[in-house]
């Protein structure tokens, strides 16, 4: 979802019941790269979407993630590394007054229900 900057489109979405999830979390630096009009988004507009489902009741339907797949999303290649959610994503939706129950919600509560193997 985090590729579509149509904050209509992930409310439409999430109105489904489904899981919204944001699982490009510091790939800004691809944007230019991919070319043919391709958009990884910002982290600016994912956190103010997030900020917005939440406030709208959809808190228990995201999912934060990075996709960590490239040499070059590794810091020592100059990417954000592994940590970029705990250490930029997090003081940023603290900074935006996001409770932290929600960003808990978000990074605990919401991947356990969505891994959860029925038993």
């Amino acid at each position: 979802m985090d590729q579509v900057h149509d904050l209509d489109y992930h409310l439409a979405v999430a109105a489904r019941g489904v899981y919204i999830e944001y699982d490009s979390l510091g790939r800004e630096h691809y944007t230019d790269e991919w070319g043919h009009g391709f958009h990884w988004g910002h982290d600016s507009w994912r956190v103010e979407f997030a900020k917005e489902l939440i406030e709208r009741g959809h808190g228990s339907q995201l999912l934060f993630s990075q996709d960590v797949c490239f040499k070059t999303d590794l810091r020592a290649y100059g990417g954000p590394g592994y940590g970029h959610v705990l250490k930029n994503i997090v003081p940023t939706l603290i900074a935006s007054d996001v409770r932290q129950s929600d960003i808990d919600r978000i990074l605990v509560e919401n991947p356990a229900r969505a891994l959860a193997v029925p038993g």
